[in-house]
């Protein structure tokens, strides 16, 4: 009778670690990747799916190439209470937009900056069966690098042009196309007039 109980008892133990062990492996975070152009804001989603189990907290951290450990930079509570806990160049600029009775942790990054870049890692502790977590990667690009590529091939064009343009008034056929229509004019420049002796 005593065997039957303990063969009992550890059965029991068993199922209950299977059932615990199989709701774990069906839980997981979502969210994905994110591209912004320095200055805007962009939203960084993340969300825990496939579990009933009690949330005790959403912890975000951050790490960049200067610091490649993770650092917490924000608590979330269950009750949607927030905690700056290091502002990790982040100061005034994160906003908690989630829900965590829907297990949603997303957040806001206002006017992003190139020392934003870096991975995100957003950690979701439940009980009893942990953490789960997921990277998202932010990428910051550098518009005034774009601007002045811009500004110099647009640059060039309009050198090239007024070259061009000198170039053909030089030698006496510079051709102007109206806007109206193909009609062509022909200038004879100053230059050519002046050496005939007119």
């Amino acid at each position: 009778m005593r065997r039957a109980k303990h063969v009992m008892e550890a059965v029991l133990c068993c199922v209950i670690l299977l059932i615990i062990h199989r709701s774990s492996e069906s839980i997981q975070v979502i969210g994905g990747s994110r591209t912004v152009v320095q200055g805007e804001d962009v939203d960084l989603f993340c969300s825990l799916l496939e579990t009933d189990e009690e949330l005790e907290q959403i912890t975000w951290q951050k790490r960049t190439l200067e610091e490649p450990d993770n650092h917490n930079f924000l608590l979330i509570y269950p009750t949607g209470l927030t905690d700056f806990i290091s502002s990790n160049g982040l100061d005034g600029r994160v906003q908690f937009l989630g829900n965590p009775k829907e297990n949603i942790g997303s957040i806001r990054i206002t006017a992003a900056r190139l020392l934003d870049e870096g991975t995100f890692t957003c950690v979701f502790s439940v009980f009893p069966s942990g953490a789960y977590s997921i990277e998202i990667p932010l990428t910051v690009q550098d518009t005034s690098a774009a601007c002045w590529v811009l500004l110099v091939i647009i640059f060039l064009i309009v050198v090239a042009a007024a070259g061009l343009i000198w170039y053909r008034w030089k030698n006496g056929k510079c051709l102007w196309s109206s806007f109206m229509g193909d009609q062509q004019f022909e200038v004879q420049s100053q230059v050519e007039e002046d050496e005939a002796g007119v």
